[in-house]
């Protein structure tokens, strides 16, 4: 006696070496989504499940309870960067800056603000003088 048969379009994608097959039947979830070849599970649904597994370690990584917290204090930013003021393009191009010693989150960035931060180490000085040095080339009429 032997286990459940691979469908037809299982076996047709393994032999063409595809990495997605289609049933033309819906998921358990009611996805009419592809199906992965190597697990047979529904793109769909390690698609969501991916993206939720991501909130979750984002939010743990940082100290909050849930990613609720975050999207709390992305509310609270009303949606923007806590640098620049852009508002932010996806919920998951948000990135939670924080003090590298103390772990202390300072606000929500987009990825720009971000590793412009990371860049100079947020170091203050290093970035005052960035600034004034982008000003005095301005003042010299080299930059406009």
């Amino acid at each position: 006696m032997s286990g459940p048969q691979p469908s037809r379009a299982l076996v047709q994608a393994r032999i063409n070496g595809d990495a997605q097959y289609n049933t033309g039947k819906p998921c358990h979830r009611g996805h009419m989504a592809n199906k992965w070849t190597c697990s047979s599970h529904c793109v769909e649904c390690e698609r969501s499940k991916r993206a939720e597994n991501q909130k979750k370690r984002k939010a743990r990584t940082y100290g909050f309870e849930s990613y609720a917290n975050i999207l709390e204090m992305k509310d609270a930013q009303k949606g923007c960067c806590a640098i620049c003021a852009k508002p932010f393009k996806t919920p998951m191009h948000t990135h939670v800056d924080h003090c590298h010693t103390t772990k202390v989150v300072r606000g929500l960035l987009c990825p720009p603000c971000n590793h412009g931060l990371g860049f100079f180490c947020d170091d203050p000085i290093l970035l005052r003088a960035a600034a004034e040095y982008i000003e005095r080339s301005r003042k010299s009429k080299r930059c406009a």
